[in-house]
């Protein structure tokens, strides 16, 4: 599993989200023995993560093995973690905007981009239900799309804020200069990138883009995807 620990550059995120996030990615997908976390062990991950100081957990529409079934599959295991616990003592970092569905695994992954309007309030309503949640705390596009103008994009997740089903809304891999477009259309709370020991090109432009835009960052895979676990 990844923390994410978050650098306050700006005050637009008025949320207390703690220096350690955590990155439920590897409950279901990609890291070690994904897909095969027993629900009950992923409920004590969480309550111990909880329990230590941890109000950040990061997860997409899309975390989970890369066929059909498989989609949605860390939401549904994180639903089961925070089923009981007082809402106000965790937030909730989604991200949305790609689409899996189409994978098959002997074949290899399928990334369809979903980020048009439409298919931003589809997995947005999709995350919200499959959470069993009535909001997500910061919004997350995850990969801007080459053939989609960022501005539609952003208006999309703006709608959702303006609809109370998010708070804030972030950018995932984003270059400096769609930062700072992004920016005009709405305000961006934080950006999430890899930042660590070995990857460390964002100090270049986008810490200081971030820096001069107000905009916090989290930073994920830190430990350096588990070199220094």
């Amino acid at each position: 599993f990844f923390f994410a620990s978050m650098d306050a550059y700006g005050e637009k995120l008025d949320l207390d989200l703690g220096k350690q996030g955590f990155g439920c990615m590897g409950f279901s997908a990609f890291y070690g023995s994904a897909g095969r976390m027993r629900e009950e062990e992923a409920v004590a991950v969480f309550r111990e993560a909880l329990a230590q100081g941890v109000v950040l957990f990061n997860t997409a529409t899309f975390y989970g093995p890369l066929n059909a079934e498989g989609y949605g599959a860390n939401l549904r295991l994180l639903r089961k973690c925070i089923e009981g616990v007082d809402r106000s003592t965790f937030k909730l970092m989604v991200k949305v905007g790609m689409d899996t569905r189409a994978s098959k695994e002997a074949a290899g992954t399928q990334w369809i981009n979903r980020s048009d309007q439409e298919g931003i309030r589809a997995d947005v309503q999709y995350a919200l239900d499959t959470l069993g949640v009535d909001y997500i705390d910061i919004l997350v596009l995850c990969r801007v799309s080459p053939e989609r103008p960022i501005e539609e994009s952003i208006l999309g997740m703006a709608k959702m804020i303006e609809e109370g089903k998010a708070k804030y809304l972030g950018l995932s891999e984003a270059s400096a200069a769609t930062i700072r477009r992004a920016n005009t259309a709405h305000p961006i709370h934080c950006i999430e990138q890899e930042w660590s020991l070995w990857a460390r090109d964002i100090e270049e432009e986008i810490v200081p883009t971030c820096r001069d835009l107000g905009i916090q960052i989290v930073a994920y895979s830190p430990l350096g995807r588990g070199m220094l676990t």
